[in-house]
């Protein structure tokens, strides 16, 4: 009875146990890795590399990725994948070249294979039929022992026919000094002696290139120091500069400058100076020294003056008179007004002058001879008889006046005419002067910086109506107005807003005129701070004193002396008195082409009594 019941189950246990091995063996391929169901297997390489492979370059091993889909459109693992090279299995799935030649690379899963991906390596060397090393900074002629010198190489390899290689072979290829193999391109020499520097790569080696490495002072025996100052005299304005010069005598025997920093060092006064120029607002004597490396050059000395002190300038001037009948005696009582005006003598009503008024230190002449060296009859005076009575002022300073210009290094050519074209939308009125401002070759903030010395492409002169010669006390000081333009000073107002103050002089009050009311103000001035003042600038329009130039116009002026351009100044090379220089020449052709010309044209003022313009009994209760 026991016999027949364990029998059944003995069955029974065997067939479930062959059912589940069986299932065990078939289902993973079939069902669910898919074999037979999947797509095409694509094979591609990691990263960025291409067809190629250079060896002792590409640093990396060869690796890929393979992608298939089962039935249900579903990615296959990536493990799942095996990867071979010509045949062979990759080791987990990388492959590292040893030696040119084409490899073959695919991919496998399960008995389906991808195409195959060809990759080619290559041995460089079998590219480059040389190498060249260059110096990309550095002097090897010049080297210093101290670690201060460094250089800097750069290497070329040259293919077989003879163009550069499109590659980089940097890491395949090293610099080596005197044998030795360097970390970079760079090299900085520690020791007295003679560098060997080439390339090596590839079973190929460069050019040499031989560093002589010596302490820095033996290439300099001497040290020359020289100054440039541009400009008759030197002041104490911050405008005035001096540059200078440092050169070294090598032991060629040859100057040559030198500007390296820090090996050249600058002293002034035995204190260590950033540059090579020198402006200063302290008057006095000054000690300039240079130094490279351990060797020191001569010592120069400069005298900076005050502005009050500088030299007085003479300027000779012409009248050149368009058929207008102006008496000698008038144009001499002009001269003696501005001489008046720019020394600071000029206050007929004895009226307040501002805080920092100035002498210019300027003076002027009627020209006593003419540009052919022939005494003037009358001086100053160039009398043109054309026939008429009128003339424009573009085509005295086209045409007209070219045929009367002269030589603006020896006269300023003042053209005075009964002029058409006076009135300007601008001014809502006619104007009474009119002129430019100067061109320079030293910067100064407001004014055309030019180099060299180039011959004037416009008519460089003031033009003035003959109403500015009557005896009137707004219209006398119109021609000083017109030459302070011509010297580099800008309107004391601003002409739009409060902004900026657009004449570059702290010491000249700043307003905006558009807000000035001359029948409610007068001499009055509201500044762009809010406080009142009088108006005491020549460079104002009316109404006020006009009585005073300032300390910072005079240093303007003084820059413009010292460095502008087509002035009859001894900075432009007349001697400084009443006449010119022999054989300079007398006149100044007219240029094929122009320069158009942003004229500075300023209002003919109306006549007030004297007593207007004295200073009103309630100012001090304005200024509150």
């Amino acid at each position: 009875m026991k016999s027949r019941q364990i029998l059944p189950l003995l069955v029974l246990t065997v067939l479930a146990l062959t059912t589940c091995r069986r299932e065990r063996d078939v289902l993973p391929l079939e069902d669910y890795y898919g074999y037979r169901t999947t797509g095409n297997v694509t094979i591609r390489r990691l990263g960025n590399g291409g067809p190629e492979y250079y060896l002792g370059i590409d640093q990396d091993s060869l690796r890929f990725t393979a992608e298939a889909r089962d039935m249900d459109y579903k990615q296959v693992p990536a493990p799942l994948f095996s990867y071979w090279v010509d045949g062979k299995p990759m080791p987990n799935g990388a492959f590292l070249p040893t030696k040119a030649g084409k490899y073959n690379f695919r991919a496998r899963l399960g008995p389906k294979e991808s195409r195959p991906v060809t990759v080619e390596v290559i041995d460089p060397a079998s590219l480059i039929s040389r190498l060249y090393l260059g110096i990309r900074s550095g002097n090897p002629g010049i080297a210093f022992s101290d670690g201060s010198s460094r250089f800097e190489f750069f290497g070329v390899a040259v293919g077989l026919n003879g163009t550069s290689l499109p590659f980089d072979f940097r890491p395949g290829i090293r610099l080596y000094v005197d044998g030795l193999p360097q970390p970079t391109l760079e090299f900085i020499p520690t020791q007295e002696k003679r560098y060997r520097v080439k390339l090596k790569g590839f079973g190929k080696e460069s050019n040499e290139i031989w560093i002589d490495a010596h302490p820095p002072d033996y290439y300099v025996t001497q040290v020359r120091l020289s100054m440039v100052q541009n400009g008759p005299e030197f002041q104490a304005d911050e405008i005035s500069k001096a540059d200078f010069r440092v050169e070294t005598l090598s032991r060629e025997g040859r100057w040559v400058n030198f500007s390296a920093q820090p090996q050249r060092e600058f002293f002034v006064d035995d204190r260590l100076s950033p540059g090579l120029s020198f402006k200063t607002r302290t008057p006095g004597v000054y000690r300039f020294k240079a130094k490279v490396f351990s060797r020191e050059s001569n010592e120069l000395t400069l005298s900076v003056l005050p502005p009050s002190e500088s030299a007085i300038i003479t300027i000779p001037i012409v009248f050149h008179l368009f058929n207008v009948a102006i008496p000698q005696a008038k144009l001499q009582a002009q001269v003696d007004i501005l001489n008046k005006v720019f020394r600071d003598q000029w206050n007929p009503n004895n009226n307040p002058k501002a805080e920092r008024h100035a002498d210019l230190r300027l003076q002027f002449v009627l020209a006593d001879t003419d540009p052919n060296g022939r005494p003037m009859p009358q001086p100053g005076r160039d009398y043109i008889d054309l026939g008429r009575a009128r003339y424009s002022q573009k085509e005295i300073s086209d045409k007209l006046g070219w045929d009367h210009y002269w030589n603006p290094d020896f006269y300023l050519n003042i053209y005075v005419a009964n002029y058409t074209d006076t009135y300007l939308a601008s001014l809502k009125g006619t104007w009474a002067g009119l002129g430019s401002y100067p061109w320079t070759r030293v910067a100064l903030p407001g004014i055309i910086m030019v180099s060299g010395n180039p011959k004037p492409d416009f008519l460089y002169a003031l033009y003035v109506i003959p109403d500015v010669f009557k005896d009137n006390y707004v219209t006398q000081t119109v021609i000083a107005h017109e030459i302070g333009h011509l010297l580099g000073l800008r309107h004391a107002f601003n002409e739009a807003s409060c902004e900026q103050d657009e004449d570059y002089c702290d010491d000249t009050p700043a307003y905006p005129r558009h807000q000035y009311i001359p029948e409610n103000l007068g001499t009055r001035r509201i500044g762009c701070d809010g406080m009142a003042f009088s108006a005491t600038n020549f460079m104002d329009y009316y109404y006020g004193y006009e009585n005073s130039f300032t300390l910072d116009q005079a240093s303007r002026v003084r820059h413009i002396l010292n460095y502008g351009l087509w002035l009859p100044t001894p900075a432009n090379g007349r001697s400084n008195s009443h006449g010119r220089i022999t054989g300079a020449p007398g006149f100044v052709k007219r240029p094929p082409v122009l320069r158009p010309v942003d004229w500075v044209a300023c209002p003919a003022p109306e006549a007030r009594p004297f007593g207007f313009l004295r200073r009103p009994a309630d100012f001090d209760l304005l200024k509150e």
